[in-house]
């Protein structure tokens, strides 16, 4: 095999060099090729995750209102039950009084009456024209079907005109302290 050699050491070195140069040149537009092409993806993947991130966010905020709107819900409903056990405690006391007031003779003007529901107590005070309406008025409370146990004090009976009234009793509620039950 024969080698000739046409080109001088200088062109041959300067054909080298051409050769390393667009060798590099060309693996410099290689690597900016994919350096655009890897900053399109990151781009193109920041947008889309940009998006999912909304997503997440709407998400969160929906889950935040809903529980939000559930602790609101509980307190409404803790709020309805105290109420309905408030409702539960009340006593309707519009029937014992009504009653009461009834079975006051002429002659007998009462000062205070208290009811208490919670104590089932009652007492009543005032005065009476005479012995007799105080003790027509005891025998009135014996028989409302509101009271158990009217106690009048002896001293009330000591005098025969301008007698003191002071009677106490216990209120017939039903069992649950909810409703008057009168007795039979």
């Amino acid at each position: 095999m024969i080698n000739l050699n046409l080109l001088s050491p200088q062109q041959k070195e300067a054909l080298q060099t051409q050769v390393f140069c667009a060798l590099v040149e060309r693996f410099t537009a290689v690597v900016v090729f994919l350096t655009i092409l890897l900053t399109l993806t990151f781009i193109g993947v920041k947008i889309g995750l940009a998006d999912q991130l909304k997503v997440i966010e709407s998400g969160q905020l929906l889950s935040n209102e809903y529980t939000s709107t559930n602790a609101d819900t509980r307190d409404i409903n803790a709020a309805g039950r105290r109420l309905e056990q408030l409702q539960n405690a009340s006593v309707a006391l519009s029937p014992i009084v009504q009653d009461l007031l009834v079975r006051v003779p002429k002659g007998v003007q009462l000062s205070s009456l208290n009811l208490d529901a919670r104590s089932q107590g009652f007492s009543v005070s005032g005065v009476a024209d005479t012995r007799d309406k105080l003790l027509e008025f005891e025998e009135s409370l014996r028989g409302s079907p509101y009271l158990a146990n009217v106690e009048n004090p002896l001293n009330n009976l000591f005098q025969k005109t301008n007698a003191n009234v002071t009677m106490t009793a216990a209120l017939q509620l039903s069992g649950t302290g909810t409703t008057p039950t009168p007795k039979p």
